[in-house]
C-alpha cells in the first residue's frame, strides 16, 4: 500500500499496514547494507527492555504508560523509547564485556588531555571529535 494513499485514512488502516511489515525483511536489508558499507551488526536480546528501568534496573510492566516511562521504584521519568534504547545499549555492553572484547572504542589519536597525539599512519585528523571538551 502506498503511503500517499494512506494519507487522511484512519489510524486503524495505518496499524494494519504496519502490522503486515516484515521485520525479517527489514533486518535482512539492514544487515546487507551495513555489511556492504563495512559496518558490523550486532544482535542483542531486547526482552523486557521497555519494562526495565534504565537507572535502577527494576522490571515492572506497569511503569510504562504509552510513550512515558515512570519507574515506580526510583522515580526515573523519560520517554519510554529512550529508556528502552538505553537498556538495549546496556545489554550490548554487558554481553561484550562478558565475552572479553572492548565495549567502546576511544577516538583514535586523541589523548586524555583533548589534544591530538601523533597522527596515525593512513589517517588524517582534521577536527576534534564531538563530545570532547
Amino acid at each position: 500500500m502506498n503511503m500517499k494513499r494512506l494519507k487522511g485514512k484512519s489510524n486503524k488502516t495505518m496499524r494494519r499496514w504496519l502490522s503486515n511489515w516484515s521485520y525479517s525483511d527489514l533486518e535482512f536489508k539492514l544487515a546487507y547494507k551495513c555489511k556492504r558499507n563495512g559496518i558490523r551488526v550486532e544482535f542483542v536480546d531486547a526482552r523486557y527492555t521497555s519494562q526495565k528501568c534504565s537507572v535502577c534496573k527494576t522490571i515492572d510492566k506497569t511503569s510504562r504508560k504509552g510513550n512515558r516511562y515512570v519507574c515506580r521504584k526510583c522515580g526515573n521519568t523519560m520517554h519510554a523509547d529512550v529508556n528502552a534504547a538505553i537498556n538495549i545499549r546496556d545489554n550490548y555492553i554487558t554481553r561484550v564485556q562478558q565475552s572479553g572484547q572492548a565495549a567502546v572504542n576511544q577516538p583514535y589519536g586523541w589523548g586524555a588531555t583533548g589534544k591530538p597525539e601523533t597522527e596515525p599512519m593512513g589517517k588524517t585528523l582534521t577536527s576534534k571529535p564531538s563530545g570532547l571538551s
